[in-house]
Formats: C-alpha cells, sequence, structure tokens
C-alpha cells in the first residue's frame, strides 16, 4: 500500500524551492512507498490539516514529520517506517492442526 505524503507550501516561503525539488526526488525514488502531494496554502480550497503553521511542512497521513526541509537521512528513515508500517501481515501456512 502506498502512503501520501502532503508537502504544504506558500508563494512568500524562501525553503519552498527547494520544497518542490524534494517533492521530485521523493516522486523518483520513492514511488512504490509514497504518492506526492504538493499543496499550495494561497490556493483558497486547500485543506490544512490542524498541525501546519509553517511551511514547508511534511504531513504523512495525518502526522505532520518534518517543520523545514528534512535531510536525506530523514527521508529514508520516513520511507524505511511507512513501507513497514505498510506490508501486509505475514500469514502463516502451518496451522499447527
Amino acid at each position: 500500500m502506498i502512503s501520501t505524503l502532503r508537502i504544504f507550501i506558500a508563494q512568500h516561503c524562501p525553503g519552498c524551492a527547494e520544497a518542490l525539488d524534494i517533492a521530485h526526488q521523493i516522486q523518483q525514488n520513492y514511488a512504490h512507498i509514497f504518492t506526492v502531494e504538493v499543496i499550495d496554502l494561497s490556493d483558497e480550497q486547500a485543506i490544512v490539516p490542524e498541525g501546519v503553521f509553517a511551511t514547508p511542512t511534511y504531513v504523512i497521513g495525518e502526522r505532520v514529520v518534518s517543520l523545514g526541509n528534512p535531510s536525506q537521512e530523514q527521508i529514508k528513515a520516513w520511507a524505511a517506517a511507512t513501507e513497514i508500517d505498510t506490508k501486509p501481515a505475514e500469514v502463516s501456512q502451518d496451522c499447527g492442526c
């Protein structure tokens, strides 16, 4: 199952150009784990979660995972944790009957 990573940006934000680059990198390198959505807070129809009060903000599911741009190590950790959380549980074929 693929998780959604939402990146909230704003036009006045100096770090948001880098956030767009990071969004592209994540789409390239982690497409099997994340669908990336970039949400511009200047869009009047944008739905903004309660925990988003600065830009850029990165949200996986409903959880804010970064205020500001993350390092490559942080992104790798998110991917690893998300991949583990979204894998289906293995079912034992040996019922012990």
